[in-house]
């Protein structure tokens, strides 16, 4: 029955192994298509297979579609970093938040000066431990220098319990570290742990 359903693509082949699957037992196994198929006697033609319609398109391909539109209409504006978040498996709404991002950047960028808006970017990156969480504040990091909207490419990462022992001066100088890219605080809850 396996060997069958292996030779999907090979009708003859296929109803020749399903036929020798009709004993007590594996019969019941099979699909009604199957019994039919195991059914046909030798010689007499095979019925048409049914045709499956496409899957539809997957979340990450739609995303990567509207990136590639995107960086059409952005050029000479790009992101590398953009490019490798995009290519990560999963994280649709991330990806989806991101381009957003990027649009509202670029068309910030295409006013003149003295119209655009001075504005600051934060973010939650909520999830369980191995998730990515880490490695899409990096590309983000990356993404908003490459755009401008950070000066710097600095990356300083901490854990709010680590905030939370330091001093208020350690804090002033973990600050001072990131100004002008952007600070990681993992783990925030820990930056008041009676709260959390």
């Amino acid at each position: 029955l396996d060997l069958s359903r292996c030779w999907e693509a090979d009708s003859d082949l296929r109803a020749s192994c399903l036929r020798r699957c009709c004993v007590d037992g594996v019969d019941e196994m099979m699909s009604v298509d199957e019994r039919t198929l195991a059914a046909v006697p030798i010689g007499q033609a095979l019925p048409e297979p049914e045709v499956v319609p496409a899957r539809p398109e997957s979340p990450d391909t739609k995303v990567a579609a509207q990136w590639a539109e995107l960086k059409q209409k952005a050029a000479p504006l790009h992101s590398p970093s953009l490019d490798e978040l995009v290519s990560l498996i999963g994280l649709t709404a991330v990806k989806e938040q991101a381009l957003r991002l990027f649009e509202k950047v670029r068309r910030e960028r295409a006013l003149p000066a003295e119209r655009r808006i001075a504005q600051t970017v934060h973010f939650a990156l909520l999830g369980n431990p191995g998730t990515g969480k880490t490695t899409v504040a990096k590309l983000l990091a990356k993404m908003l220098h490459e755009v401008g909207v950070r000066r710097s490419d600095v990356f300083v990462a901490t854990t709010g319990e680590k905030l939370a022992r330091m001093g208020a001066d350690k804090v002033a100088a973990e600050l001072a570290r990131a100004k002008g890219g952007v600070l990681f605080i993992d783990e925030a809850y820990g930056l008041a742990p009676k709260t959390s």
